[in-house]
């Protein structure tokens, strides 16, 4: 469904098409938001080139260790709509879950500054979505979602 609202509905998310890349924002902020996954959502915003861009950030605070932090990522511009549909994927299969360290999904345009905050240890993982017809899409999403389970829940991310 992700990868159908980016490539049809919205379409191309590039420095050429503006109003396509506040439709993605909108739409990462709102299906993040509190009505849909329930996440509280954070706007990072950076100029790049005399433009204002923004990076959306929810977390998921770890019990034990919240300054060791998982950090996933995946881009929102450009033409490729798995990356991002992927980490929306992931981040709702981890609504209401519990860790031992932080998660924070951070959906990036571009490569823009990357403010992961005062974190004492940061691992960060770059997804890049499998395709949408790919035979083994789901294994894929799981084989990521098993990664990022095993990294937040491990003593030390060091």
């Amino acid at each position: 469904r992700h990868v159908s609202v980016f490539r049809q509905t919205i379409g191309p998310r590039t420095p050429d098409q503006p109003a396509n890349i506040e439709a993605a924002e909108s739409y990462i902020k709102s299906t993040f938001g509190f009505d849909n996954m329930g996440y509280q959502v954070i706007r990072d915003e950076f100029e790049t080139n005399g433009k204002i861009n923004a990076h959306f950030m929810v977390e998921l605070a770890g019990r034990k260790s919240p300054n060791q932090v998982v950090l996933v990522t995946a881009r929102y511009d450009g033409e490729k709509p798995e990356d991002i549909a992927a980490l929306l994927v992931l981040a709702h299969a981890f609504t209401g879950t519990q860790h031992h360290n932080t998660i924070r999904f951070l959906a990036r345009y571009g490569e823009g500054e990357n403010r992961s905050g005062d974190a004492v240890s940061v691992r960060e993982l770059k997804l890049s979505g499998p395709a949408v017809d790919a035979p083994d899409t789901l294994e894929q999403l799981r084989a990521l979602e098993k990664k990022i389970n095993a990294l937040s829940d491990a003593a030390s991310l060091q």
